[in-house]
Formats: structure tokens, sequence, C-alpha cells
């Protein structure tokens, strides 16, 4: 019990620097505080609205981007155990919005009382244990970061904690923990333990893909070395029938993905190849760990073939390709997985140094405590815009009967589903109902009706990743998705501005809308001409507007509109 006391104060420090953005964003917001929760990664919009639309009891296949349900399986269908998990607390009246600000200190607190309790029982050393906590959890960001000349440098990062971003991989996060903890006990406590870890790795299957693939490919590694270098092998023969036993659980994953929607691939942009990838810093530093196990003859130390399990995991999972020839967006193990790992394998092995100075722990969490609260202000800094609009998103939500909304602002349009439907927003076509050209459609009406003069298109289709993702798609935007990456030249841009020029002169609405929400200064010129707006209704900085299709005759006259007014009165 005494062990467990050292681990509460630095579970609450992490969870209270973890909150910093929440509390700056309460504090700046004050008496319009919506409920929203601090934001951390664009992904966090498609997940909040989807378990908002589980909450709702909208089912599995629910898109809450168009409202419909969707016909085929997609990223969220199948990855549904967080979402349906985290749905029962809609039973106590929570929001998405509320179960996201509380996943914070929740995950926060839990990943480091295991994190704790791993190190613990690995190395019996409770001060090392306890500056892991945030040691771990803070110090991996930094661990995700590329090695300049050696490493591809990711185009994106995942916010200053990782491991944070809501619900994925935040939930699923703990389950990793949880079943590496389970397995370690099985293998030198109860059998019973593996049981816990089949259970885990099951839900783990259900929940991130990245997540499970990598507690596999460490566990084989883990149990291989195990049962090669200690002597009760009966014991481990026993511990991997059972996670064999539960690794059946894949086969109805299988089927699921079998009926994945087309969009589904558009998005994740398998790449084929057999390329080697031997320089990620996971495994530059997981080398060094495992040279210096080899140089103390260490192997018949298990504390040492943890250690070793896990700095040799990375290079497993970045190069897995060389067998199979397929690899998906490896850069979320860089973030998401091996990183935590690699810094986890040094504190045990902190832990394992007799001699270590008694200030030594309490300097790695007065450091960790300190990079901590960089991170924390940097993001509450660096987000307040994106999650004040959230924010706002929330309230404009009460106001709102269900429809169609547009709004120049790209923050209100990604955090408004549920009701209401925003005309386009990054992550529509995720959902399955819209095609990649649907969704492109999409996203040049909402150009058009915000009325984007041409010269800034075509600045955004040079430097946005989002606009340059949207008009060409992720593997033309981002080189890190494919092994042959052709870069977007001034002749394709060019090209997608004339295409944009184009459609806007044959402009004709594809989606009716019903509202319009709009800041000061918001040119309206394009929406009038379809539209007629009522006067209005001011909401802090912004004016909702109600909007009624113009009758036909009066619409804009051109060849190509006329031909369409019969479809879209049919569709009014």
């Amino acid at each position: 019990m005494n062990n467990w006391k050292q681990a509460v104060l630095p579970c609450l420090l992490l969870a209270i620097v973890a909150l910093i953005p929440q509390f700056y964003l309460c504090f700046e917001r004050g008496a319009k505080w919506h409920g929203g929760f601090a934001y951390f990664d664009a992904d966090e919009f498609g997940y909040a609205a989807y378990l908002q639309a589980v909450i709702d009891g909208k089912g599995r296949h629910a898109d809450p981007y168009t409202g419909k349900q969707s016909k085929s399986e997609t990223l969220y269908s199948i990855q549904f155990f967080p979402p349906y998990a985290l749905s029962l607390l809609g039973w106590l009246g929570l929001t998405a919005s509320s179960i996201f600000l509380l996943l914070v200190p929740l995950v926060a607190i839990i990943s480091g009382l295991l994190i704790f309790a791993l190190i613990h029982e690995v190395t019996g050393n409770s001060k090392i244990a306890a500056a892991g906590v945030l040691g771990v959890l803070i110090l991996a960001a930094l661990a995700a970061i590329p090695i300049p000349g050696l490493a591809p440098s990711a185009k994106r990062g995942f916010g200053q904690f990782p491991f944070l971003r809501r619900y994925l991989p935040a939930f699923p996060f703990m389950l990793l923990l949880a079943f590496t903890l389970s397995l370690w006990r099985g293998l030198t406590k109860s059998l019973w333990w593996a049981v816990g870890s089949g259970i885990f790795f099951a839900l783990l299957v259900y929940s991130y893909f990245y997540l499970w693939t990598a507690a596999l490919a460490w566990s084989a590694l883990f149990l291989f070395l195990w049962i090669l270098f200690q002597p009760d092998r009966r014991r481990t023969i026993k511990v991997s029938g059972v996670l064999a036993a539960f690794a059946v659980s894949v086969v109805p994953w299988i089927w699921l993905v079998s009926n994945r929607s087309k969009s589904f691939d558009g998005d994740q942009v398998l790449r084929h190849t057999r390329a080697l990838d031997l320089f990620q810093t996971a495994e530059v530093a997981g080398a060094v760990i495992v040279i210096c196990i080899a140089w103390l003859r260490g192997w018949k130390d298990r504390r040492l073939i943890f250690i070793a399990s896990l700095a040799l995991t990375p290079f497993i999972l970045f190069n897995q390709q060389v067998i199979t020839g397929r690899s998906l967006q490896s850069f979320h193990y860089a973030q998401f997985v091996t990183n935590y790992w690699i810094i986890m394998a040094i504190f045990i092995a902190l832990g394992m140094w007799r001699t270590m100075p008694k200030r030594i722990p309490n300097l790695l969490l007065v450091g960790s405590l300190v990079i901590g609260l960089m991170l924390s202000v940097q993001a509450a800094n660096s987000s307040y815009a994106v999650s004040a609009r959230v924010d706002q998103a929330q309230g404009l939500k009460k106001r709102l009967d269900p429809g169609v909304v547009f709004s120049p602002n790209i923050a209100l349009m990604y955090a408004l589903p549920g009701q209401n439907q925003p005309l386009w927003a990054q992550h529509s076509y995720t959902f399955a109902n819209l095609t990649l050209l649907e969704q492109r459609q999409r996203f040049f009406q909402f150009l058009y009706y915000q009325k984007l003069p041409v010269d800034q298109l075509k600045l955004a289709l040079e430097k946005d990743s989002t606009s340059r993702v949207e008009v060409f798609g992720s593997a033309r935007a981002n080189e890190l998705l494919s092994q042959d990456h052709k870069p977007i030249t001034d002749a394709e841009i060019n090209e997608a501005v004339n295409e944009y020029v184009e459609f806007s002169k044959s402009f004709t609405p594809m989606v009716t809308l019903s509202y319009a929400v709009v800041a000061p200064g918001d040119d309206l010129t394009n929406l009038d001409l379809w539209y007629e707006r009522d006067s209005g209704e001011s909401f802090e900085d912004l004016t909702i507007y109600r909007l009624k299709l113009r009758k036909p005759e009066g619409f804009p006259s051109s060849t190509l509109v006329r031909t369409g007014l019969a479809e879209i009165a049919q569709r009014k």
C-alpha cells in the first residue's frame, strides 16, 4: 500500500498538466463556455461526432455528417468498442463533449497507475516507478520526433500528448498497458493473468488497429525471448496457448474489414513496398539498449528480457513489410506505441541500477514535470482559437433545428455534426456515404459560398494540407503514405484552380442548406444568389441566418443552371 501512495502524486500532477489547455479554454471563455472540450487533434472531431451518434442510439453504422446509415463498414464501425464503452456515460446525461473533457484526467490517472505498477513489478523500485509515471507519458512525445537526416519528417504530429488523443488512442492505450502488465504477471505469477491479457487483446482488436497489431508483435517477440532464455518453458507454452486462443478474435475483425467501404482504402493508403526502415527514433534508441544488454550478457535476467522485447519490437513494426509487402501508415506506431515503449525500457533499466544516487528519481520527476508544463502551455496557446470555436459549436447545437449548415469557419464545420450536418467537413467521406468525388464537390461548394478568391485557393493548394487532401487525395498530399510519392506539381494546382473556376460558373446547389453561421466581414454574395436569409440571430461574434432556397425563376441565369432547375425543385 505504501508503494501505491508514491504513485498518487505523480498521477494527479499528470492529470493537472494534461488539463491545462482545458483550464485555459474555460478561463478565457468565462461565462460563455458551453461545455466544449479543449482540442488536441483534428481527428477528434470525427470521433466526437460518432460517439455522440452512438449516445443518441443511432447505431454502429451511424454517419453524423450526412444523417444516414452507412451500408458498409468504416473505421468507426470496425473500431466500435471504445465509443460503445464510453456511451454508457451517456446514461448519466453526458454528451460526447463532456466525455471527451473527462477522458483526459481519467486516461492520465489510469495510465499513470498502470505504468507505475509495471515498472515497480519489473524492477521493485517504487521511486523510479513514480518518476516513470510522468517520464514515460510526457517524454514519449519527444521520443516520437524523427531524427534529422535519418528518418523522414512527419508532416503532422498528434499533439504534445499523443496518448491523450480522444477517443483513439486514449481509451485503448489503457488497454494496451493493462495487456502488457497482465502478460508479465502471467509469466511471473498466476496463469490467470494470461487469461486477462487475452481479454485485453480481444478488446484491443475492436478498438484500434495500431495498438492491437503492436500488442501482437510485442507479445510474440516477448514470449519467444522468454522461452529461449528462461527455464520454465512449460509455463511459457501455456501462456502462449491462452493468448493464441484469444487471438481467434481477429477472425470476425477480418470479416468486418472485408466488408469495408471503398472510401476506407482511399483514406488509409496502403503502401506496397518491401523497403527497410531502420532509422526511426525508437529503432535507434532500441538498438543502443539491446547492444548494452548484449554487452552485459544479461539474457538470463528476466527483467532485461522484458526490456529487450520493448526495444526490439519497433524493428518488427517498422519492417514487417519486408515479409508482407504491405505497410499502412506506420508513423502511427512512432507516435502512439514505440515512443512509449522506449522510454519505459529506459526507466526500467534505471530501476535496476542498484547504486543509483537517491536524487536521480526526484530529478527525473521534476524534469519531466517541467517539460510537461511547457508542452501543455504551448498546446493551450496553439489550440485555443480552434478550441473556442469547438466550444461555440456546442452552444450553436442548442439553437439550431436539424438541417444542413454552412459556415466559412472550418472549425465550426468540423465540430457541428450531430443533429445538424455540415455542408462540408474533412472527415465526411470516412463515414462511407460520400465518395471521394462527392467530398471534393462539397469542398468546392464550401469554397464557392464563402466566395474564396482564386489566388487564395491557389495559395491554399500550395500550402494548406487540408485543401491539398480534399482536392488531390491523401496519397498525393502526404509523401509519407506512398513509397513512390509524386509531388503535386504547379501545373496540377493550376488545373485544379481552373476546375474550381468552371465549377463556380456552372454552379447549382447540390445540397439544400438550412442555416448559415457567419462572422462579421464574411462575404455572402454567392450565398445570396441562391438563398433568402431571415433577419438573423446574434450569437457571440456570429450571426445565425435561417435560409430558404429561392424559387427557380430567381436563380442566376445560365444554360447549365437552367438544365438543373427541375432536379433542384424536386429536391426541395
